[in-house]
């Protein structure tokens, strides 16, 4: 198992993301000091390259850039600032790889370097790449600004690399925001709220497009060196992977797959603001999702592969991970 964090576990760089929003906030005429302050991050810490802090002090730090940047973009103007941004040898390999489908597979497989809180799960079907994000740090409130400038990074990347806007739909569970241009400014028009999941789609043929600067040498040697850095994930992103690969399993099984006491699982759960049923009633909007993509499915059959003997049961359980019937969520999204 890998390595699990805790919120207060420092394994984030300060130099990496941490700065790029600081140095965003400073652009805008936000005092470094009253930015800083009560996080718990200091002006000296930023200098050295070996600094780590906290995912706590860094949801701290997007909680006083919110207050403190004025206007409603920061979220996007941070995501235009990071890939492939300053990530080290990380940022290396990305900034030469082969194509899109190589970039976007680099992400996914490094992708706690540069966006520790969302987890993300993906299939293909019906000649598109689906990938589905969610929040694996308890993140609330702040969700929603961090699934921004990831989203606008993701965008600004592909087109950076690609020398090209590239055909990608974005859904969002929020409600259609006021500031609607700046959603349409950084990921462009093909832009879908009120949806059941957080989540991006694009063909699979755009995927082959080329990078314009894809250097095998350098893409080899940069993931050489990614690959030695210890790479430490949360409980809540190794349940959900669990999850994904043995399908629902008990608390109790699951606690005792990672040798741990039922309290003590809860209480790491706990620690990211989540519990046990919310990981499950996740897996199972994933589920639903890959089943409804891959081909049309009565509520019977869908019932049937989820595991519900009584169809009555699995309307209510639906109604809580949709807020909607099955019939209504296969017409308005699949």
């Amino acid at each position: 198992m890998k390595s699990l964090i805790q919120p207060d576990h420092k394994v984030i760089a300060a130099h990496h993301l941490p700065a790029s929003l600081i140095d965003l906030a400073v652009s805008r005429g936000v005092s470094i000091d009253k930015l800083l302050r009560g996080t718990g991050i200091f002006k000296e810490d930023l200098a050295g390259s070996n600094h780590l802090i906290s995912s706590q002090q860094f949801l701290q730090l997007i909680t006083r850039a919110k207050q403190l940047i004025p206007g409603h973009d920061a979220s996007f103007l941070l995501g235009q600032r990071i890939l492939p941004g300053n990530f080290g040898y990380l940022s290396q390999a990305l900034s030469s790889a082969q194509n899109c489908a190589d970039f976007l597979t680099l992400l996914g497989r490094f992708k706690t370097q540069i966006s520790p809180f969302l987890g993300c799960d993906s299939h293909t079907g019906q000649g598109y790449l689906t990938v589905y994000f969610y929040d694996i740090y308890g993140c609330k409130e702040l969700y929603q600004f961090i699934l921004n400038y990831s989203f606008t990074a993701l965008h600004a990347g592909l087109k950076y690399l690609a020398q090209k806007r590239l055909p990608i739909e974005y859904y969002f569970t929020q409600q259609r925001p006021k500031q609607i241009q700046e959603y349409e400014q950084n990921l462009g028009l093909k832009i879908n709220f009120s949806q059941p999941f957080d989540m991006f789609k694009i063909p699979l043929s755009a995927l082959q497009q080329p990078c314009f600067c894809y250097s095998p040498l350098t893409r080899q040697y940069a993931l050489q060196q990614t690959n030695k850095q210890v790479t430490p994930t949360t409980i809540v992103a190794q349940v959900q992977r669990l999850l994904n690969r043995y399908g629902p399993l008990t608390l109790e099984e699951t606690a005792q797959h990672f040798k741990m006491s039922v309290a003590t699982l809860k209480r790491k759960l706990k620690q990211h603001n989540t519990r046990y049923q919310n990981l499950l009633d996740n897996y199972y909007r994933l589920r639903v999702a890959q089943l409804l993509s891959e081909q049309p499915q009565t509520t019977e059959a869908l019932a049937k592969q989820l595991g519900y003997s009584d169809l009555a049961n699995f309307r209510r359980a639906f109604k809580r991970w949709f807020k909607t019937t099955p019939s209504e969520l296969r017409l308005a999204f699949f």
